[in-house]
């Protein structure tokens, strides 16, 4: 049964707190990837910022030997995951990052189920893939139940890193 004491708090908030967990146990140093802002000020005043590029992924960091990076996604839908949730250079990101020998992979929070879930790159490279040839454009909720939940375990919040490796 799944911890849901802490679903209403951010998706981020959550891994970041998981993040400072794994790095107080010694076993992860994960960060947040800053979106680097342009502001636009009329004298001391800011009037409008906007990001100064596309951002990478939320989340980059190394666990144990193994370079990782992931995206969180939160999504309310009750019956899928649009795939138009994940932008096009975020998939090439991570398709790079795995190339060079790292980890990647999307955490999405499905509200509607109050499950958290990880969904390893080369699943959404599936979906993905298909949605370009002409097919589904979203990944049918039903279709979670093959991914691994991410849950409360061994003291971390949301321990998304004990299931590297499993299937």
């Amino acid at each position: 049964m799944a911890n849901h004491a802490n679903l209403g708090k951010s998706l981020e908030t959550l891994i970041e707190h998981a993040n400072k967990q794994y790095r107080a146990k010694g076993l992860a140093l994960v960060q947040k990837v800053a979106t680097p802002w342009q502001v636009i000020r009329k004298g001391k005043q800011i009037v409008s910022a906007f990001p100064e590029e596309k951002s990478t992924v939320d989340f980059i960091g190394v666990a144990g030997d193994k370079a990782i990076a992931f995206d969180a996604k939160q999504c309310h839908d009750k019956t899928r995951f649009p795939l138009s949730n994940i932008e096009p250079h975020q998939m090439d990101f991570l398709g790079s990052w795995q190339e060079q020998g790292g980890t990647a992979f999307f955490i999405i929070e499905m509200t509607v189920l109050k499950k958290i879930y990880r969904l390893e790159l080369a699943d959404v490279h599936m979906y993905w893939l298909k949605s370009l040839n002409d097919g589904r454009k979203s990944i049918p909720v039903k279709d979670f139940e093959r991914f691994l939940e991410v849950k409360q375990s061994g003291g971390i919040v949301l321990d998304y890193l004990n299931l590297m490796g499993r299937k």
